[in-house]
């Protein structure tokens, strides 16, 4: 085959009517955009246009094609650059399409109508089911043409013959329009000349090879009646020799890769075949490691053998079992058949990718892509977090007038916002159709025989773009074949979590109101357990639209300061900022690879640990000591006195953030303890406003506190991101969009109205603001004010309040030290430090007064505004507040009552007496917990919402700290939420935290 020629003219066409006629340009785009996201090495979006590809008309017509055009295939190709000229002929009346935000798949399938003509012979192709011999026509993995993908179901789904058509011409496409004679670097090749007979429990097959070093990135094996296997999943580890001879995973195995594929979507027959697995990337084993690969099904799966291999060592002649089980040997002189080799196509294929993006950025920045929800039911303030324990997920869609989703709409993707736990590899979505039916509301739909699955796919967590770290709700957007909704349909989801090891495994997910729906429009949790009446799935379902950056609203291209609208991603240690840079009514483009520099790791062990038994498992409230790092995994221990080892789960258990406590309620005795660590570390993403040349400058690396030491950056650069450098892993924080640190660039509506309200609220007190004259200024609450020492008694300041030692126990010496200290007169000495939010709004008055600020702390930890015993409203605690003649009250009470239906009518009370005794007050929202152990937003987010309402029905103040550590606008705070809460790593801001959220109160009072 011939190899990809020169850009033709029409390409260089294009880049030139960028500067001319952007109307010819666009439509050219529609073609372009996914060559670039789809061909680009790093394969930055290729996940959202997976989850965009449309339909193919003519696919599933075609599908029985398949052999007789493989060899026509060739010959057919050659005429591609004729294809590619006939493409842009044409497409002008398309952008009238892209405008009226038609959806990419109908685009796509536009474009594509000016291919057919030459395409059409191999479209719908097949080629990776092979002879017995390993001859024929194999394809390659690498999806580069996925913007072609063939997914109409709708109409055939139910039938193997379809899917098969529909997968084998999706990867037909892929190396037929390749142009490239695909090379085959065979590692392992074990011809069958048996079989194993199909036994009904025989679900797992797997062996090894010492691969040498030499990549592998598929597999071939011999199997019957592959069409009605259901999902098949193929996992790859590495093993150091010398463990057990069975199947992984065990101790000595690490988990490479794994792919799952339907087998109604490998081979269309039920004949015994060899059929490929495509890895997702290659993998190899080094040194005398073993390469070890697991083959599992539902049941009854056999495969081809080798029955004349005597003489050779077990993990070569593999192992077998049932689903669940342990492993059996194979015996001499049988051996597994199969082929591991690598399969080369990138390499040659690389030069002519660079060319095409290099073209294709161009007018990719001509458009822009969003989301659009045909459907959906609205989250409301309630989720099941991952510690419900709960790791499957399914709902139904009726379709319909008046229904959860209308009829006639084109639906390709499933949104949903959710929780991983940090073992989460995997995420599997299986879609099914069944008509809607009373008599079916409340049956599981993989347990009907009326549902039809037109869809089952698994992705991993870094294909899906998300993260899994507790604690944090991300937006899962999972594609899938397009569906035009029929009514009288109903459609339906499942999401199901998985390890590495292919094991169930939490996942959390919103919900919505039960607005009377039945079972199936609740949905379902753990398979087939169904939600009860009150409470349901929260979901959307739509496709993503594009528009012409012309047309689209708020594109910033009229911004006269410099402003930047960035997406910042990273897989590993490489980093993408990619977006644009606005400043004088102008545009840039910003589109930059980084690497970032690993934090150190390592493995040690700690000696003479005292195992205390401990229920707790907040990191703060477990009674055993620090170890001395965070972040550690891999943990195991032993007796100090005997050397006896404990087991992990029953003996003991670990915290990630450094702690080790008992489970055997037993007096405390000594321990070894190992374990892996990694130190983290915070980097500034900073950009050039003259040339938009975004950089990397790495702060300083840390155990416990790497948000206190994050850098400044250089002169004359922006900040535009924060890196969270954990290790090898990198978690992004974005903050080009806010301005001054903490107003969003979007939110100066909402701002300029809070100000509005303050000011009308604080007249009194800014009037003495303005005029120059002294003022005093109280705190009243928790300790997130009075960071104290001991109990301070109920009078303002004392020895006892603004004091490190215990707020800041579990911060590094250094860090404490080096924290300016203070003599407040009270006897103390320069023990005294200045590093809570109120602190920051004294210094600012003083700056504008030039007049010293009495400063008033009251606060007491632990406290909550209740009138009970030392709380808010206990009236001997109170009195000294109002009795202070204070100017301006900062109240901040919240965290140690999140949740709680009385915060409102207590703050109301507190804000009533203190204004009848002159005062105006400022109502502070709750600081944001640390993302480990205080994962939950429900109760936060409900008591801050009570804040606010208190601030609004008492004419008081409001200071909205939590608007820069919300889900989105972590940019404000510049960390990651495994970073808040840092003082006591749960409910305690940092010194680095209180300088944030100092300026939120800066500004909301002062404006």
């Amino acid at each position: 085959m011939a190899n990809i020629p020169e850009p033709v003219p029409e390409f260089r066409e294009v880049y030139e009517w960028t500067t001319k006629d952007r109307a010819k340009a666009g439509p050219s785009g529609i073609m372009i955009v996914p060559l670039q996201d789809l061909m680009a090495r790093d394969g930055y979006l290729k996940g959202q246009i997976e989850a965009q590809a449309g339909t193919i008309g003519a696919l599933a017509t075609r599908a029985d094609e398949n052999e007789a055009a493989i060899e026509q295939t060739n010959t057919d190709v050659a005429a591609l650059d004729t294809a590619y000229k006939a493409a842009d002929t044409g497409l002008q009346t398309q952008v009238d399409d892209l405008v009226a935000g038609q959806s990419t798949s109908a685009i796509y399938a536009n474009t594509l109508t000016d291919l057919q003509a030459v395409t059409g012979s191999f479209v719908g192709q097949g080629g990776f089911v092979t002879n017995g011999t390993g001859s024929g026509q194999y394809r390659w993995s690498g999806s580069v043409w996925d913007f072609l993908r063939a997914d109409t179901l709708a109409s055939k789904a139910d039938k193997n013959s379809t899917l098969y058509g529909i997968a084998s011409a999706d990867r037909g496409v892929d190396d037929a329009l390749s142009q490239i004679v695909v090379t085959e670097n065979m590692v392992t090749q074990v011809i069958h000349n048996a079989v194993f007979a199909p036994v009904s429990n025989r679900a797992v097959y797997s062996a090894s090879e010492a691969a040498g070093g030499l990549p592998v990135n598929t597999y071939r094996f011999w199997i019957q009646d592959v069409p009605q296997l259901g999902d098949l999943t193929l996992s790859v580890y590495s093993r150091v020799q010398g463990g057990a001879s069975e199947y992984p995973p065990t101790a000595n195995d690490t988990l490479l890769t794994t792919v799952t594929i339907n087998g109604a979507e490998l081979a269309q027959t039920s004949a015994a075949q060899y059929v490929e697995f495509r890895l997702p990337q290659s993998v190899t084993s080094t040194g005398s490691n073993l390469l070890v690969w697991k083959l599992s099904a539902a049941g009854g799966l056999n495969i081809g053998i080798r029955n004349d291999a005597t003489g050779i060592t077990q993990f070569r002649r593999g192992w077998f079992g049932n689903a669940g089980g342990s492993s059996q040997l194979v015996t001499s002189p049988n051996r597994l058949a199969y082929e591991a080799f690598y399969r080369d196509i990138e390499g040659v294929l690389a030069p002519q990718v660079e060319a095409l993006e290099e073209q294709s950025a161009v007018i990719d920045r001509s458009f822009i892509r969003e989301f659009s929800a045909s459907g959906a039911h609205v989250a409301n303030d309630l989720n099941y977090p991952v510690g419900s324990g709960h790791w499957a997920w399914t709902f139904g869609a009726q379709a319909g007038a008046g229904q959860d989703i209308p009829a006639g709409m084109s639906i390709d993707t499933l949104s949903e916002s959710v929780e991983l736990s940090p073992s989460v590899s995997t995420i599997r979505l299986r879609v099914w159709s069944r008509p809607t039916d009373a008599a079916t509301y409340g049956v599981y739909p993989a347990s009907d025989g009326t549902a039809t699955l037109l869809y089952s796919a698994t992705k991993t967590v870094a294909e899906l773009g998300l993260s899994a770290v507790s604690g944090v709700w991300q937006a899962l957007r999972f594609g899938f074949p397009q569906i035009v909704t029929e009514a009288g349909k109903t459609y339906l989801f499942e999401i199901w979590a998985f390890t590495s090891g292919a094991a169930n495994t939490a996942i959390g997910i919103t919900r919505a109101d039960d607005l009377s729906y039945n079972t199936q429009q609740r949905g379902w949790y753990r398979g087939s357990s169904s939600i009860g009446a009150g409470s349901a799935l929260a979901w959307q379902l739509g496709g993503d639209v594009y528009k012409v950056e012309s047309e689209a609203t708020d594109d910033g291209s009229d911004n006269l300061l410099d402003a930047y609208d960035l997406d910042i991603s990273a897989s590993g240690l490489s980093v993408n900022v990619t977006g644009s840079a606005y400043g004088d009514g102008g545009r840039a483009v910003v589109n930059s690879a980084l690497t970032a520099t690993a934090a150190a790791s390592g493995t040690e062990t700690k000696d003479d640990y005292s195992l205390i038994y401990d229920t707790d498992t907040v990191w703060t409230s477990i009674s055993g000591a620090w170890i001395g790092r965070r972040h550690i995994s891999g943990v195991s221990a032993v007796r100090s006195d005997n050397g006896n080892p404990l087991v992990l789960g029953t003996d003991f258990a670990y915290h990630v953030n450094g702690k080790v406590r008992g489970l055997v309620n037993v007096a405390p005795y000594n321990i070894d303890v190992s374990y892996s660590y990694k130190r983290e570390r915070y980097d500034l993403l900073q950009i050039d406003p003259q040339t938009q040349v975004v950089s990397i400058k790495s702060g300083t690396e840390r155990d416990f506190d790497a948000v206190e030491y994050v850098p400044t950056p250089d002169s004359g650069r922006v900040v535009v991101g924060y890196l969270h450098v954990v290790g090898s892993d990198v978690t992004p924080v974005n903050a080009s969009k806010f301005q001054g640190c903490i107003v969003r660039d979007g939110t100066e509506g909402d701002w300029q109205q809070l100000l509005y309200q303050n000011r009308s609220s604080l007249r009194g007190f800014l009037g003495k603001v303005a005029r120059g004259e002294p003022v005093t200024v109280a705190s009243y609450g928790d300790s997130i004010v009075a960071v104290q020492l001991g109990t301070p008694s109920f009078a303002a300041n004392t020895a006892a309040r603004d004091r490190p030692e215990n707020y800041l126990i579990n911060y590094p010496s250094d860090t404490v030290a080096a924290l300016p200290k203070f003599d407040f007169g009270d006897g103390a000495g320069e023990v005294h430090v200045k590093i809570s939010a109120v602190w920051s709004l004294v210094s600012a008055i003083e700056a504008v007064t030039a007049q010293p600020v009495t400063y008033l702390n009251f606060g007491l930890g632990g406290t909550t505004s209740s009138n009970t015993t030392n709380n808010g409203l206990w009236p001997a605690r109170l009195q000294p507040v109002l009795d202070s003649g204070a100017d301006l009250l900062v109240l901040h009470y919240g965290m140690n009552e999140l949740g709680s239906a009385t915060t409102l009518a207590n703050i109301k009370s507190i804000v009533a007496q203190a204004k009848l005794a002159g005062m105006d007050v400022v109502i502070m929202s709750v600081p944001r917990r640390n993302g480990v152990d205080g994962a939950s937003l429900t109760g936060w987010n409900y008591t801050n919402r009570a804040l606010w309402r208190a601030a609004i029905e008492s004419g008081s103040a409001y200071a909205p700290q939590h608007w820069i550590v919300q889900n989105g606008d972590l940019g404000g705070m510049g960390a990651a939420t495994d970073s808040l809460g840092a003082a006591a790593l749960f409910n305690h801001p940092g010194p680095a935290e209180f300088k944030r959220y100092g300026q939120v109160l800066v500004q909301s009072v002062l404006g």
